[in-house]
């Protein structure tokens, strides 16, 4: 409510839009893990779908104002992100806003690591939908997307390295890339680089 106040003081600063959308993120999260709620499922189904559609647009509006902040191309994209398995084709568009983040800020690791993120949760989604032969005829297809995402996480991640190369989360997530491709060898190589810099942290060790 007083984000929109905000809004309807001064509509022309981005930030306002910024933080609606990721207010509004929040309450669809909430609202999505509220067991407790006894709306009926059509009426519950819309609601949820008005929130998706409201986030999308305020984050949309900040990018409309401002085109050359990147801040506003950031957050976009994480809107995007925070629907995905929610709403179809929010990856592809989170990848989009990312990539119009690049633009502004071409030597950003957060913004390469971003992406990385989206294609391994293409890839991890798509592997384990193969597997359990839940796509029927589908499951070639799904194991091609499945290596593809896996190659596109790993290009990115190795280039938020490339721009920071003690990025402890995309080392992580990097190994984990080459464990999912079979890369075992690349894997312990990027766990024991973090455990250089993180000695006493046992997970890294398991």
């Amino acid at each position: 409510t007083d984000f929109t106040k905000s809004i309807n003081l001064n509509p022309q600063d981005a930030r306002y839009y910024r933080l609606l959308s990721q207010a509004i993120m929040i309450k669809l999260s909430n609202d999505l893990n509220n067991k407790a709620d006894k709306t009926p499922a059509k009426e519950r189904s819309q609601k949820l779908q008005n929130l998706a559609t409201s986030g999308v647009d305020v984050a949309k509006r900040a990018t409309d104002i401002d085109q050359n902040n990147v801040e506003n191309w950031i957050n976009r994209g994480l809107i995007y992100q925070n629907l995905v398995g929610v709403v179809g084709g929010t990856d592809q568009a989170a990848v989009s806003m990312y990539q119009e983040a690049l633009k502004r800020s071409p030597n950003d690791p957060a913004i390469y690591y971003s992406i990385g993120s989206i294609y391994l949760t293409i890839a991890e989604n798509s592997r384990l939908l193969a597997t359990n032969n839940q796509a029927g005829t589908n499951a070639d297809a799904l194991k091609k997307q499945a290596v593809d995402s896996f190659r596109k996480a790993e290009e990115n991640y190795k280039k938020a390295i490339e721009l920071n190369n003690n990025y402890g989360q995309a080392l992580f997530a990097l190994g984990v890339v080459y464990e999912r491709e079979g890369k075992l060898l690349d894997a312990i190589k990027q766990f024991e680089k973090l455990r250089v810099g993180n000695p006493n942290d046992p997970s890294i060790a398991f």
